[in-house]
Parts: C-alpha cells; structure tokens; sequence
C-alpha cells in the first residue's frame, strides 16, 4: 500500500493499493501497466495507469460501477487526483524478474519511500531486486596512518 499526499477537506488520505502490474511493449520501448484500488477507508474506486514517458490514467469504475465512482469523485477534484497518481506511480521502482528463455517479464513487487512492497501472490521480492546492504557493524577501530 503507498499513502498518496492527498486529503478530502475531512483529513481523509488517499491510499494506492496496487494489485498487479504488468510490463508490456509499446512504441519499442517498455511500459508497465499498473492496476490498483485508490481510496480512504470510506470509498475506493478502481484505476488503471499505463507508466512509461508519461503516465495515462484510467478509472476503471467509470464504467464499470458509475454510482461508485461518481461518489468518489464528489469528495475529490478527478484533475488533481490524476496529478497525485501519476506523481505517485512515477516514484515508483519496479522489481522485474526476465528468466533467461522466457519472452514476457514479470513484476514481482516495487519500491516505495524506500520500502520494497511484493506484490499479491508473489511469495518475496527475487534477491537481486533488494538492496544490497551489508549487515555487519562497522568497525570499532581506527586507521591510525
């Protein structure tokens, strides 16, 4: 879950529960197509964003569940909560696992605020997708040279 900058005037903030996200091929380059639920605790509401040069969203419940969706978007200016996820998901690292032999890659989870998120069904982030970090103390000597 990433927690968004963004308030209704009750103090509510929205959250980004991302579910899936899936890399595809697109004008000879890679995008990642990233499906989620926004919401605050009260409502959600179902969004698609395609993240590559630039970020397209897409409300899902626009058509899906309108009555949702339009409850959602009385509580929340829809311009500035497409600025806020795409601000959002452009923070994001991807952890992308390509087996040698295998055409498609697949996601196994992302990074957030420094904070590595797996994604449903994924049982852990592939080793190489972690940071790197050494977990020994320092030492507690001194050169003295």
């Amino acid at each position: 879950m990433v927690w968004m900058t963004m308030t209704d005037g009750d103090g509510h903030a929205l959250y980004l529960q991302i579910s899936r996200i899936e890399p595809r091929r697109a004008n000879g380059g890679t995008i990642h197509a990233v499906q989620a639920i926004v919401g605050d605790g009260a409502d959600e509401t179902a969004v698609l964003m395609e993240v590559g040069d630039e970020v397209t969203v897409t409300f899902i419940d626009r058509w899906l569940d309108v009555a949702t969706f339009r409850r959602f978007v009385k509580r929340y200016d829809q311009f500035q909560l497409e600025q806020v996820l795409r601000e959002t998901v452009q923070s994001l690292t991807f952890c992308t696992l390509h087996p040698p032999g295998e055409e498609a890659a697949q996601v196994l989870g992302y990074q957030c605020a420094g904070r590595w998120q797996t994604l449903p069904g994924m049982s852990r982030p592939h080793p190489l997708c972690l940071p790197q970090l050494i977990a020994e103390e320092p030492p507690v000597w001194r050169s003295v040279a």
